[in-house]
């Protein structure tokens, strides 16, 4: 090799990895997968000097691998012809790539037998041929580059030299991890949109359930309360249970619900409060209640235990009338 041939090599080679080093710095999750592939064919057909380049794709519908993207192929009969070429992921060629885990070369000295039939359908005399992205089991796609056999007749083995060889396979591999990292991105910002919507969804619903519990808690008829599962302290009551017991929301939220008892029912107050948390409520428990004027009101409750296991939610009505009727007509 003459002083002038190496200075052109030194010089192919250091553009070529200029031009590398250029594009792994734009390469990241945030790029559209078809942008990738615009990138790739780009760099191989005019920094590579491979005179046409294919993307297949893996359909995960059909198992098919299908050409997605093509650069070289301008004459229409190839194009039609590249529609309907497809692998499987079972056929040979996919199945020797996935296994071993290396590319296949088909140079016009060195034909490689498993690729030599499709390199015909595809226009190529040499190629190269490499997966890239997904997993073993699955890979994501297949990329394929070369040179026609009229370009072949010009190079020797795979019709490129071995500084671009090398090039195309440090690009392969950030190409690969790229298409990868665009995967998990996608699927990561697909999952926190669900997880976002679920949220939206689940607080719209529960803003919706907090309004109709408000509701019901302040227009309804039968006294409603909140009580500390431990000391039995008023958290908070509805207007229709400070009315009737007398008390103000204010002086009930000082004092608590077995201060209301009188000393016969404490007992079996305290009884009620272990079954509710136990089994988490007690329905249709009676006992007799203080009220602020001195008075006794027969109270019917029924007591659940709220999620947070601290509080229990209360609704009472008062049935001393109704225990009156039934004392006179037993009389």
């Amino acid at each position: 090799m003459t002083k002038e041939d190496l200075t052109k090599q030194i010089e192919k080679q250091t553009r070529i990895y200029n031009k590398l080093h250029q594009i792994g710095k734009n390469l990241n999750e945030t790029l559209e997968i078809d942008e990738l592939y615009d990138i790739a064919t780009s760099f191989v057909t005019e920094e590579l000097n491979f005179e046409k380049c294919l993307i297949f794709q893996h359909d995960d519908k059909n198992g098919w691998f299908k050409v997605i993207k093509s650069h070289g192929y301008t004459n229409p009969m190839e194009q039609k012809i590249l529609k309907i070429i497809n692998l499987l992921l079972s056929g040979e060629v996919i199945e020797y790539l996935r296994i071993s885990g290396k590319p296949i070369s088909h140079t016009y000295e060195e034909p490689n037998e498993i690729v030599e039939k499709l390199v015909k359908s595809l226009f190529l005399n040499q190629a190269y041929f490499e997966l890239f992205g997904g997993t073993v089991e699955i890979p994501f796609g297949l990329m394929i580059v070369g040179n026609s056999s009229k370009r072949a007749e010009n190079y020797s083995q795979i019709g490129i030299s071995q500084i671009e060889m090398l090039a195309l396979g440090n690009f392969s591999v950030q190409f690969s991890n790229t298409i990868n990292n665009i995967i998990f991105f996608d699927a990561w910002n697909n999952e926190k949109k669900v997880l976002e919507e679920s949220i939206k969804k689940r607080t719209k619903e529960l803003t919706q359930q907090k309004d109709t519990f408000e509701a019901i808690y302040k227009t309804s008829k039968d006294g409603i309360a909140i009580l500390d599962v431990e000391t039995t302290a008023f958290l908070d009551v509805n207007q229709a249970f400070a009315d009737m017991t007398g008390f103000s929301k204010e002086e009930l939220l000082r004092t608590s619900c077995l201060k209301l008892s009188f000393e016969k029912d404490i007992p079996n107050s305290k009884k009620a409060m272990q079954e509710v948390i136990k089994n988490g409520f007690v329905t249709n428990f009676e006992k007799d209640c203080r009220t602020k004027d001195g008075g006794v009101i027969t109270i019917n409750m029924s007591v659940t235990l709220m999620v947070d296991g601290t509080k229990v939610l209360v609704s009472a009505k008062d049935i001393s009338k109704q225990k009156e009727l039934e004392i006179s007509l037993l009389a």
